[in-house]
């Protein structure tokens, strides 16, 4: 019903719209000149007001454009699209602002962009001639409310507006404001009727029918005696049922204290709880502008922080890797070329899942971005092309962003046209996050300062190039609440690492960047040979038993399962492949012995244990390849294998049909150089 008066953003409006709607009745000023009252008729034979006095009283809230752009475009930005004030001046409007008294200005609340950080330095005020004051002290403030009442630097207006506090429904009204950020307009409708304060029905809105756009909010609705009887702050979708504060709201004595109040309902990608909590307290006035928006920023960032905190302990016991629902990821051995997010199902059980469309662009030279959304974060799978190696993609911010944007699609719009971004330039912040699973993740962002927006991505760093997560908004949302979130996701992720085996070693290189579960194992990929050492399994392959090269493929699956009552994130199945389009392959397989309520995953372990098919080292036929598996038996072991929480099997995969004896004899080589540590 009603925009968020905390988000409204009209930098795209200014950059975006060549003209603004309006009613059939306004009244429009603009590049600093004023207007002469509007000569009477039956229609306006009522109004009794001044149309250049109230032009000198209210102001353009404007924040300054950005004057260095890093980005780069598709091709040169057609500006000549845009009207020509947008087009030549120095700041963006972002609202409305009017003198209330001699040396005192009002405003909305949510125009001057108390709560989040951004892009725009400052918030400035413009007068009906050009003049640009800068803010000085803040002396009324209410978030709960939705108004701010400040001076201004070096400033007392001449002019300014007489207040009415008991204007009468069904009376005309006048909306006044930057519409659309091109000029004062006024614009006439009715006082149609109030509306309680939803949160506790403290004081009641006003609602009218006067046209208010985008850039109205903070101006005043006046009556027809040029009285201010509110602080327009809010429309609706057609534009014909708008909202403001009355007046008498702001006069109200405050004792000096500011209301700082917000309320946040959220919850996490990962599961459908939901938690609201809010901010509701004080802080004395005056401030400056930079002062209280600290006291804001800090006060929303620590209630999102707290919200976040809360959600998640009040819900561990059913969140993963706790509680049953969990079993299932515990037991089941996948792969995962594609970034994965564990999430909570019906019935309580927590799977893997991914975007429901998952879209390709190719890169050339054997590189693509594969990309999709769940919810508000884009997953994608970069494979890095042949002429860009992994140590280029984690040092090079620029362009690693540059590769994705070829995937992403993301456009300026000017005018009518989108003009394609290629390239966002060097990234303004890097650290590097490390989950609870000991996964080390790139953290970059990315200013887009025309828009006040900033994109983060998580960058985890694989051997055939790497997994991303990302997300943009506005510049605080994303620096103070979502890259927040997204450390959150990083515990509820899954991919495969995969690889040539000259990518894996130029992959164990970045000491700083692999996972700390690779410190113990000892993986050497070469050509001619390969072997594998970790604390639970030995594995070797001579070219004895498979030809290996450089671009042999080496592939880990790292699932989460139980040991020792704790949760760990170690390797399930290591498979060495001859290469990218060969069926020649070996397979080690981890296999835990699921909870006996587990059907599936029960049956399956009543194979391994008896030896049953496909355990059975009988070949299989399927899909033109032959295959063997069976169960590993630990040397000197005199116990059965239903003694065992844990078993491993080994398979073998060849293409094409493939006689029994032939199958044998290359399991049982490879075999050879497998060595279970595990009881």
């Amino acid at each position: 019903m009603m925009w968020p008066r905390c988000r409204i953003i009209l930098v795209f409006l200014v950059l975006f719209i060549i003209a603004g709607c309006a009613s059939h009745n306004e009244v429009r000023t603009s590049g600093g000149k004023s207007v002469s009252p509007v000569p009477a008729s039956s229609e306006y034979s009522d109004v009794r007001f001044d149309f250049n006095h109230v032009n000198n009283c209210v102001y353009e809230v404007i924040v300054p454009k950005p004057v260095n752009d890093p980005i780069n475009y598709e091709k040169p930005l057609p500006l000549d699209l845009l009207p020509f004030q947008a087009r030549n001046d120095k700041y963006y409007p972002v609202g409305t602002a009017f003198a209330c008294s001699g040396t005192e200005f009002a405003s909305a609340a949510h125009v001057m962009n108390f709560w989040f950080k951004s892009h725009f330095k400052d918030v400035l005020i413009r007068d009906i001639k050009g003049n640009v004051f800068s803010i000085d002290k803040i002396v009324k403030f209410s978030s709960r409310r939705d108004f701010v009442v400040f001076t201004v630097k070096g400033r007392q207006s001449p002019e300014y507006l007489e207040i009415n506090h008991a204007p009468e429904i069904g009376e005309r009204v006048f909306a006044v404001g930057n519409a659309l950020g091109q000029g004062v307009v006024i614009r006439d409708g009715l006082y149609t009727s109030n509306t309680p304060e939803e949160i506790g029905g403290k004081w009641n809105w006003i609602r009218f029918s006067a046209a208010a756009s985008p850039g109205n909010s903070g101006g005043p609705l006046l009556d027809k005696n040029g009285k201010v009887v509110g602080v327009v702050l809010s429309k609706s979708p057609n534009e014909n049922l708008n909202y403001a504060l009355p007046i008498s709201e702001v006069s109200r004595d405050y004792g000096n204290n500011a209301e700082i109040f917000f309320k946040s309902m959220r919850h996490l990608e990962i599961f459908d709880f939901v938690k609201t909590k809010e901010i509701d307290t004080t802080v004395k006035l005056p401030l400056t502008y930079d002062e209280l928006k600290k006291v804001c920023t800090t006060a929303l960032h620590d209630l999102q922080s707290k919200i976040r905190t809360e959600l998640l302990v009040e819900n561990k016991a059913n969140t993963f890797p706790n509680g049953s629902g969990s079993d299932k990821l515990m037991y089941t051995t996948s792969s995962y070329p594609f970034p994965q997010l564990i999430t909570r199902h019906e019935g309580g059980n927590w799977e893997n899942g991914q975007p429901k469309e998952i879209r390709n662009v190719d890169l050339g030279g054997n590189g693509k971005i594969a990309y999709g959304h769940i919810q508000f974060t884009a997953f994608a799978k970069l494979d890095s092309p042949d002429n860009i190696c992994l140590n280029d993609i984690c040092s090079d911010s620029k362009g690693f962003m540059d590769l994705m944007l070829k995937a992403l699609n993301t456009t300026r719009s000017v005018g009518p046209e989108k003009i394609r971004i290629t390239s966002l330039g060097k990234s303004d912040s890097e650290f590097i996050h490390t989950d609870a699973y000991g996964r080390k993740w790139l953290v970059r962002t990315w200013p887009i300062e025309y828009a006040d927006q900033e994109y983060v991505a998580f960058i985890l760093p694989l051997p055939d190039g790497c997994a991303v997560m990302m997300k943009t908004g506005q510049t605080g949302l994303i620096l103070d609440d979502q890259i927040e979130e997204l450390k959150v996701l990083t515990d509820f992720f899954n991919v495969s690492y995969s690889g040539t085996f000259k990518q894996w070693r130029e992959y164990l290189q970045l000491k700083n960047l692999i996972p700390s579960v690779f410190a113990n194992m000892e993986i050497k990929p070469n050509n001619g040979s390969f072997s594998f050492e970790s604390k639970m399994f030995h594995a070797d392959c001579g070219s004895n038993i498979m030809k290996t090269t450089d671009e042999s493929i080496l592939t880990i699956w790292l699932n989460y399962f139980r040991s020792k009552g704790s949760v760990v994130w170690d390797v399930r199945t290591v498979m060495i492949k001859e290469s990218k389009f060969d069926k020649n392959e070996f397979r080690i397989i981890r296999h835990v012995k699921p909870n006996s309520d587990d059907k599936k995953n029960s049956d399956e372990w009543l194979r391994l244990v008896d030896g049953r098919k496909p355990y059975d080292g009988q070949i299989l036929l399927k899909d033109d390849a032959t295959s063997i598996s069976t169960v590993y038996k630990r040397s000197g072991s005199a116990g059965a294998n239903s003694d065992h929480a844990i078993l491993y099997s080994v398979r073998h995969t060849k293409i094409g049909t493939i006689n029994q004896q032939e199958m044998e004899s290359d399991l049982a080589g490879f075999m050879k150089g497998v060595v279970v540590h595990e009881n």
